[in-house]
């Protein structure tokens, strides 16, 4: 383990260089800015020396307290600024700030840069490289990783500054453990166990608490900074009972703690982009904590909760960090402002694409993700043109303006509050936004994404109420889902359509694209009927309509196809709802390919819904040839196979009031065969970064611009999940392996209950008008 300074020497700058000979105290074998109370004695020695100094501290949030809190206590004034929050104390000649909020607008005799390997940081990078390029002091030092020392050094090379680099060694051993933990029963005080989600991070400390044995603290970055630095002290005081501490990876960044062992929960964190391994940065970072030098634990020593992680801790460990290769940049609002000059006809999201589609770097650069302010310009637009919030003065295209005052980034900040709601149940938001598409060739144009609505009022799991399917239903609208899917046999008397209703009043009725579904007459445990007559279509229309509570329904279906009623007897009516404009586009699901054929015929099919995931493709043979020709689109439900790629039954068992326990695919041997495939399948979302179910979604989204997946859920956590399989990026050898991965002769049991499998879509043919039964008003199955 190791860490560096880089001592930056502007030459330009005109500081008087007598007061004190910061460069000595820098480069000598003396390791001042191991700790942030190294750093805090380093500034009150500078402070005592002179009054004129001037001294900026710039890294993350955790340790930017601590520092400012810290020179405060031992009276050296020193200012505190984050994005949360801003303490200014009279007469500080010394500043500690996050990165983001570092002033490079000042003059400053030294500023220290912790964690510069951060620059190449797909999300924050951009903050180091302004702060590396942009301060303003006569000497800059930067703290952290040797991988980035080559890339520091190329990119000044530019600057004719003087670099030098001074390594530090680790002043007290660093033992990795042979052995994992294996059980929370051989936790014992002084243990830090690592996680990365505020959920887990209480559920290991209710685990670990139930033991009886030992109380534990919590850290994590999103804690209040008082009740962060409390928690700790209680960890660290002796005579506290707080002896264990359960931790995000925020105790890698500026708390001292007295941890004898540091214990990996897992080694896979989802970074705000992807789920993936640890890099050898972090693993590192993390793992140093322990038995940090002058605490209580002279020895310090790292292991996994589990075996299968050890040899990644052990290698990376033993291994240098990767060469850091490329920094972050982003265009400022300044920047963006001088090149909308250019483009007067473009609004600001159009500005800010054309930017980065057109911007050239060198080697050395990269544009960070930007992905949220690509979705926060868009949805800015959208409420400024609806009137919602006053910001047309910025987003409206000829007079685009960056916001320069605190009452103009407040109503930005409103927008951005009123699109991505924060609530205590989501621990993350979504990394990109929704994109939109046309389903066939009639002009509804909906989200890439839908969302099935059925399971909110019960099929697989415990129905939801209203209160709680309607929070759902506005957070999937909030985040930029549209397309909402439900029928009228959903629920006990159409309830699923009644709540579908009740939330549409808070949203709006326009931007919403309403999809249902008429025609099963009933069910129950022992039939199934269909009914498609005309008077039952027209039956069923005004009973939704009435239930929904709205004028017009968008994309209207029938649920399963009468086999005793033509298909144009059941259209002929459906077209007659389109020009009442009770209905704008009709659709069909789980019908065979002769009765989409006639029924296009008679008025254009707009979609076809159709069960669809990994492991139903039968429609690849047949529907989807045949709807691309007559350019229709494919809605695909249960495209997670019922749960199945999301693990129910295997890593999670089945809701006792779920119909699954009913479905071939879910029972006996059937089952046990199919958990094989799943855990291929998992291994295969590890490789790429992803959990199965975003994985299975991606797979789908990647079958072409007519297929739009309408996974449901009753929790806020999934529709996150299923959202950012939008980002999974794969390629046609990726689709072909995942295809593989689940062998559809391999795939055990029948894809429906008994109830439906005679209503399955290749035997859903109808008779021709001449050749119906007119004693065949209906079919049942028994």
């Amino acid at each position: 383990m190791g860490s560096l300074i880089f001592l930056r020497k502007l030459t330009h700058f005109s500081t008087p260089r007598g007061l004190v000979n910061l460069e000595f105290c820098c480069v000598s074998g003396d390791s001042k800015f191991r700790t942030p109370l190294a750093m805090c004695r380093f500034f009150r020695q500078l402070s005592d020396s002179t009054r004129a100094m001037k001294f900026d501290f710039t890294d993350l949030t955790l340790l930017a307290w601590e520092v400012a809190k810290r020179l405060n206590k031992a009276k050296v004034p020193c200012d505190l600024i984050t994005g949360q929050e801003r303490e200014e104390v009279d007469g500080a000649k010394h500043k500690s700030v996050t990165v983001e909020m570092a002033d490079v607008n000042s003059d400053y005799a030294c500023a220290v840069v912790d964690e510069i390997q951060m620059l190449g940081c797909r999300s924050r990078g951009f903050s180091f490289t302004r702060a590396l390029l942009g301060i303003s002091a006569e000497e800059l030092h930067l703290c952290g990783d040797a991988a980035a020392v080559p890339l520091i050094q190329e990119i000044l090379k530019v600057t004719d500054d003087i670099v030098k680099v001074q390594y530090y060694e680790r002043l007290s051993p660093l033992v990795p453990l042979k052995i994992p933990l294996g059980s929370f029963a051989n936790i014992k005080t002084g243990d830090c166990i690592v996680t990365f989600s505020r959920r887990e991070i209480y559920r290991i400390k209710k685990q670990i608490e139930n033991g009886g044995k030992h109380l534990c603290s919590v850290v994590y970055g999103s804690l209040p900074p008082e009740t962060r630095a409390r928690q700790a002290t209680m960890f660290n005081d002796e005579n506290s009972e707080l002896d264990v501490l359960v931790a995000s990876d925020a105790i890698g960044m500026g708390l001292n703690l007295n941890i004898s062992r540091i214990i990996f929960s897992t080694l896979k964190k989802f970074d705000g982009v992807e789920m993936r391994d640890l890099s050898v940065s972090e693993i590192k970072q993390i793992a140093g904590r322990a038995g940090r030098y002058r605490s209580k634990f002279p020895v310090g020593e790292v292991t996994c909760l589990d075996a299968e992680d050890l040899p990644l801790l052990n290698s990376s460990l033993s291994s240098s960090s990767p060469i850091i290769e490329q920094a972050g940049l982003f265009p400022s609002f300044d920047l963006l402002f001088m090149y909308s000059r250019l483009h007067p006809m473009l609004g600001m999201q159009q500005i800010l694409e054309h930017f980065l589609e057109n911007a050239k770097l060198s080697a050395n650069y990269f544009i960070t993700d930007c992905e949220e302010m690509l979705g926060l310009t868009q949805f800015a637009h959208s409420y400024s043109k609806n009137g919602i919030v006053r910001l047309r003065e910025i987003f409206t295209p000829r007079t685009l303006k960056v916001p320069k005052t605190q009452t103009a980034l407040k109503e930005l900040e409103s927008v951005h509050k009123v699109d991505f709601p924060v609530q205590g149940i989501m621990e993350q938001k979504p990394r990109m936004l929704v994109p939109r598409l046309k389903l066939g060739t009639q002009g509804l144009e909906v989200s890439k994404l839908g969302f099935g609505c059925g399971g909110l009022s019960g099929i697989l799991n415990a129905p939801l109420s209203h209160e709680a399917g309607c929070a759902i239903l506005k957070e999937a609208f909030n985040m930029g889902i549209t397309f909402f899917d439900t029928a009228d046999r959903y629920g006990q008397e159409g309830d699923n359509e009644i709540m579908i209703g009740k939330a549409l009043k808070e949203l709006p009725r326009e931007q919403v694209q309403l999809a249902s579904k008429f025609g099963i007459y009933k069910m129950d445990f022992t039939q199934v009927e269909v009914k498609g007559t005309p008077k039952y279509v027209r039956q069923c229309i005004e009973a939704s309509l009435k239930r929904l509570n709205v004028d017009y329904i968008d994309l209207y279906y029938p649920h399963r196809i009468d086999i005793s009623v033509p298909i144009e007897e059941t259209m002929w009516e459906l077209k007659k709802l389109v020009e009442e404009g009770k209905i704008r586009y009709i659709g069909l699901s789980e019908a065979s390919v002769d009765t989409i054929r006639r029924a296009h015929a008679v008025h254009p099919i707009t979609a076809v819904e159709m069960e669809y995931s990994l492991w139903t493709r039968e429609i690849e043979e047949d529907v989807i040839p045949l709807c691309r020709e007559l350019g229709i689109g494919i809605v695909a439900y249960s495209p997670l196979g019922h749960g199945f790629f999301a693990g129910k039954a295997i890593v999670e068992s089945l809701p006792s009031q779920s119909v699954l326990d009913k479905h071939p695919r879910f029972v006996g041997e059937n089952l046990e065969k199919n958990k094989v495939l799943y855990a291929r399948f998992a291994n295969l979302a590890a490789k790429h970064s992803c959990t199965p179910p975003q994985l299975a979604l991606a797979w789908l989204l990647h079958r072409g611009d007519d297929v739009v997946p309408i996974p449901g859920t009753t929790k806020i956590k999934n529709l996150i999940d299923n959202i950012n399989s939008l980002a999974v990026k794969l390629t046609p050898d990726d689709l072909k392996e995942i295809a593989d991965a689940i062998p559809i002769d391999q795939v055990a049991g029948e894809r429906e209950v008994v109830l439906f499998s005679k209503y399955n879509y290749k035997l859903a043919n109808t008779p021709l008008e001449k050749e119906k039964l007119s004693s065949s008003q209906n079919t049942t199955i028994n």
